[in-house]
């Protein structure tokens, strides 16, 4: 220390006698040379000044190097300060290991469980969509609502090409559709998602082709050549990223189609992937249809919010039943509420999935922070058997600055082995949560450990280790010098008490309410899991068929495959039943949309909106095979081939139009002008949109429409369901692929999987936010444990001289551990007061994710109080205990 306090003079003074003896070794040079040359002194020592400079330039150059040497001194002695205290602080540690071992194990805990889950966050939510200018991205959508109807359409082609001409807010606008088609070249058909799209979208994304080219106006035009551009991903896996594809022709759902490009990796829709790219020709002079089965994408003009948007286009919207009365009459704009609506792209990609992971994030945040109020009482502890070092460093001159560069080296060492630690868990946890998180979480794919990860994690680490370092300078000194002869700290002070008073309460309340919010979401589970879906998924399996449009382009042959495939399929051994479905209740891979329905028994009141009710086609069958209650019957297939099936209505739909009569008999349609379908079945009620949604209203068509009435076009797209006498219904997933292959090997299935999985993939959303509550809340009941357990036992050890006294004076052991035992439940029952409030003010946030539970249930609170409190009293017994044992003798001796 004294050699560092002289060397900066030394090196000062040194420099200047260096600079002196060569300013005047050149200078008197620089004079003798000019004198050689016939020059007298006087003249030669001018220009030597000249050259070399006066005495000013002389002291400026002396005062340069001054501020150099200073500023590279200091920087010299801050770095040796910091090492030479990150080594001392290494040692330090090194002699308390399991100090040292239990604060960096504890911290890694909580450091990685919030930096998996920020990972998550970061790249689902707080990332801007993959798209140039993203923000200025909007969907335009048509909301509808009242007694029968209430959501959002899309957008109709008239309303698209109006919106596009008159608006004043978009630079441009851009419509697709979602299409499954299949693959069917080369002898290995393939069922992969489509879009068709107009060129103006491909503008508004910003999509690029990686070879060829992308979807252009050109392509946009009724009955141009059919074109399609590969997704970058099949590309790869199907075609082997060979780029000689552009040019070549590929089958598609029968029709022969060239490859015009490759869309660069990344290029997708905002909502879901793209393995085909078609053009969708749109028909201007077409006459307009009340037809919303456009997605419309538009871009923001610069400047424009999406209120502006909003404003322009409701004043389009209002023009339509003057612009097209056939599709737009007033009374459907005013039975509906029609009105158009702009959203943010991004709103619709994410829905409510960025609130679930924020109460996640929130969620591992509670359990970092209880990790640190366990940490900062192992710290406390520390601090307080160090009090006689300290005051040894105060009294020989150490600087308070000195002491605390020296506990910040302490906890910077710790927070950073942590934050290593930490790291290697959240990469391990976020694998797992990859691998149990829904499948409908979007941008999932996405998610991985990279350079924002990795700050983030040492970022919290930093701020840790300097929260840790500072605070204990922060706290007011009561031991000026505790190096006294023979001095000896028996017992803490009253601020240290009531600091680690607070610690505990603060990890019983947070604890209380990770635990609140962790057992309401599993009795909401339960709840769900309860519920009566309306059909029995167990015994039964269920895949996907898509028939070639190219080849299956009418009612009578896709109706006349699927009765074949029935007769195989019930044919197999174990097989009981096997329904058909274009809709199938829970799935994500079908979902029926609704459609007008007309009763002529039930007149609709000029201002009553037709009922849209979701119009699944189904099979003869499919009742059998779901074990869907059945009132009346089902149509066979001699009536669906004939033209002379009807249909079965929901018992929802049944009361809804006949309340109070029998539905069987009557007449229903989707035309308010007969012929009508009669009703022949009334089917028990399911929870076709989740099981946290009420039963609708559901009318099943057949597969083939009775004679004079309409559908909407073959039942390509289906979903096969199999009922079978087997506890593995999956056992037959070869015969069902021999099946199909026979009948038509360009075929595919896809999506073979149990209707259980289906069930639990319903589920899935609060079942994965349940399960990772319920380890953030055990992890929190854990933690706050240890810590009551180590702070009563550090206190129980400090007053060991204390309780041996009382003993000795008479105090019944029982006595002496009941006392311990109360002074924890106190500060439990305070905490946990603070907690139940604490829960009561943030449990309203997981209102969406609660079935059949209110978020303020007072028996939940009741247990989890119980739960929480048993913990702090098992906690505190065992240090109680070992007080109660406690030798006088050995105690006194001790001191």
């Amino acid at each position: 220390m004294i050699r560092r306090l002289f060397r900066l003079p030394n090196t000062r003074a040194r420099a200047q006698r260096d600079l002196e003896t060569e300013f005047a070794f050149h200078f008197q040079e620089r004079v003798e040379e000019l004198m050689a040359q016939g020059m007298d002194r006087d003249e030669a020592e001018r220009d030597a000044r000249e050259r070399f400079g006066d005495a000013n330039a002389y002291k400026r150059q002396v005062s340069a190097i001054d501020e150099r040497i200073l500023k590279q001194q200091r920087r010299t002695d801050v770095t040796d300060a910091v090492r030479s205290e990150l080594r001392h602080a290494a040692r330090a540690l090194a002699r308390s290991p399991i100090f040292s071992i239990v604060a960096v194990l504890t911290l890694a805990l909580g450091i990685g469980a919030t930096t998996a889950i920020f990972t998550v966050l970061d790249r689902v939510v707080l990332r801007p969509l993959p798209y140039p200018d993203a923000n200025r991205l909007v969907r335009i959508r048509s909301a509808v609502s009242g007694a029968t109807a209430s959501g959002f359409w899309g957008v109709s082609v008239a309303g698209y090409l109006e919106y596009r001409r008159h608006n004043h807010t978009f630079e441009d606008i851009g419509v697709f559709r979602s299409w499954m088609p299949t693959i069917t070249d080369e002898g290995n058909p393939q069922r992969v998602r489509g879009a068709l799209v107009t060129a103006s979208l491909v503008r508004v994304l910003g999509l690029r082709a990686a070879v060829g080219r992308p979807i252009t106006a050109a392509d946009d035009r009724a009955g141009e050549p059919n074109v399609v551009v590969l997704g970058n991903e099949l590309w790869k896996a199907r075609y082997g990223g060979d780029p000689g594809i552009v040019g070549r022709p590929i089958t598609v759902e029968g029709s022969r189609m060239t490859v015009i490009g490759v869309m660069a990796s990344g290029m997708e829709l905002p909502d879901e992937r793209v393995d085909l790219w078609f053009p969708l020709p749109i028909d201007s002079l077409a006459p307009p249809v009340n037809d919303h089965s456009s997605s419309a994408i538009g871009r923001l003009k610069s400047g424009v919010t999406l209120a502006d948007a909003q404003r322009d286009l409701a004043a389009l919207t209002e023009r339509f039943p003057e612009l097209f009365p056939a599709a737009y009459s007033s009374g459907f704009m005013h039975s509906y509420h029609f009105a158009a609506d702009v959203i943010s792209a991004r709103d619709v990609v994410l829905g409510n999935i960025g609130g679930v992971l924020w109460i996640l994030l929130a969620s591992v945040g509670l359990v970092l922070l209880i990790a640190c109020a366990n940490v900062a009482n192992l710290f406390l502890v520390r601090l307080e058997l160090r009090q006689r070092e300290v005051a040894i460093r105060r009294a020989l001159g150490a600087s308070r600055l000195y002491v605390t560069l020296h506990y910040v080296s302490e906890s910077s060492l710790i927070a950073g082995a942590a934050g290593a630690i930490g790291l290697a868990l959240a990469f391990t946890s976020i694998a797992l949560l990859l691998s149990i998180a829904p499948t409908n979480i979007p941008r999932l794919a996405e998610v991985h450990l990279d350079t924002a990860t990795v700050v983030f994690a040492f970022g919290l680490s930093l701020c840790i280790g300097l929260v840790f370092g500072i605070w204990p300078s922060l706290r007011k000194q009561t031991l000026d010098l505790g190096a006294r002869e023979g001095s000896r700290l028996t017992t803490a002070s009253r601020s240290q008490l009531a600091t680690r008073d607070v610690l505990l309460v603060g990890q019983v309340a947070l604890a209380l309410v990770l635990l609140a919010d962790a057992a309401l979401l599993v009795q909401s589970f339960r709840n769900l899991r309860n519920a009566k879906p309306g059909f029995d998924p167990a015994g039964a399996a269920t895949f996907t068929i898509s028939l070639p449009s190219g080849t299956y382009k009418g009612y009578q042959n896709v109706e006349t495959f699927y009765r074949r495939l029935d007769e195989r399929l019930a044919g197999m051994p174990g097989v009981t039943a096997v329904g058909i479905t274009d809709a199938l209740p829970l799935d994500q891979f079908s979902g029926a949309a609704c459609s007008l329905i007309f009763a002529p028994d039930r007149p609709i009141g000029r201002t009553e909106p037709a009922p849209c009710i979701p119009k699944p086609i189904v099979g003869p069958s499919y009742f059998q095979a779901m074990h869907i209650p059945l009132r009346g019957r089902a149509p066979t297939w001699t009536e669906t081939e004939q033209g002379t099936a009807g249909v079965v209505i929901s018992e929802t739909l049944a009361r809804r139009l006949w309340p109070g009569e029998d539905a069987l008999g009557k007449s229903i349609g989707n035309a308010s002008q007969p012929p009508f379908y009669r009703v022949i079945g009334v089917a028990a009620d399911v929870r076709d949109q989740g099981l946290d949604q009420p039963a609708q209203a559901i009318i099943y068509y057949p597969l083939i429409p009775a004679t004079g009435t309409h559908l909407w076009g073959p039942a390509n797209n289906v979903r096969v369901v199999l009922r079978t006498s087997n506890d593995n219904p999956l056992a037959l997933t070869d015969g069902i692929r021999r099946a199909v292959a026979e009948l038509d090997p360009h075929v595919p299935i896809a999506n073979l999987e149990s209707m259980g999985v289906i069930v639990a993939r319903s589920m899935a959303r609060i079942s994965f936010a349940t399960l990772l509550l319920g380890i953030s809340a055990a992890m929190a009941l854990l933690l706050s444990a240890i810590g009551v357990f180590g702070a009563i036992a550090f206190v129980v050890s400090q007053r060991r001289r204390e309780i041996g006294v009382r003993i000795a004076l008479g105090a019944r052991p029982a006595s002496v551990s009941g006392r311990i035992v109360v002074q924890a439940l106190r500060l439990g029952v305070i905490g946990a007061v603070l907690g139940v409030i604490g829960a009561l003010a943030t449990t309203r946030v997981l209102n969406s994710l609660l079935v059949g539970i209110s978020a303020s249930d007072p028996w939940i609170l009741i247990i989890v109080t119980a739960i929480l409190l048993a913990v702090v009293a098992v906690a505190s017994f065992l240090p109680a205990r070992r007080a109660g044992r406690v030798s006088p003798v050995e105690a006194l001796r001790a001191e």
